[in-house]
């Protein structure tokens, strides 16, 4: 048995014959072959594989990791094209055959994301256009 963290869509996993939604950022317990297939499709991640280098590592490190829930930018959202967009509203599970840029927008707005607190600055990344405003007069 291995642990899959799914990190695109949602994945259906059956329990006793019922089948289980697995939301993205959620994890499961699969069979070490169905594992292996998500993992191929690149659908989902392995969740604590660890070699000895890793486990050393770990003990080594004093600070853990913080996992912020969250929401996505709105105004972000708005500066994507509709192409990304729906690409981006399709991978968080969100059905996007009839919907318009502004209502994917708000479905993808109101999903949870987890991210590490690591990653989160208040500068924007080197490839970011500036943003400029003339001063008020």
């Amino acid at each position: 048995m291995k642990e899959v963290k799914i990190i695109k869509g949602t994945y259906g996993h059956k329990v006793n014959g019922r089948v289980k939604p697995v939301s993205l950022g959620g994890t499961v317990e699969l069979q070490d072959e169905e594992a292996q297939r998500l993992v191929d499709l690149e659908v989902a991640e392995y969740v604590n594989v660890f070699t000895d280098n890793d486990k050393l590592n770990a003990d080594n490190e004093k600070e853990e990791d913080e996992i912020i829930t969250t929401h996505l930018d709105r105004t972000q959202l708005e500066t994507m094209n509709l192409e990304d967009l729906k690409r981006l509203a399709t991978d968080m599970g969100i059905d996007v055959k009839t919907l318009k840029k502004a209502e994917i927008i708000d479905l993808v707005v109101q999903v949870e994301v987890q991210v590490n607190a690591k990653d989160i600055t208040e500068e924007p990344p080197a490839d970011f256009p500036p943003l400029e405003a003339e001063a008020p007069e």
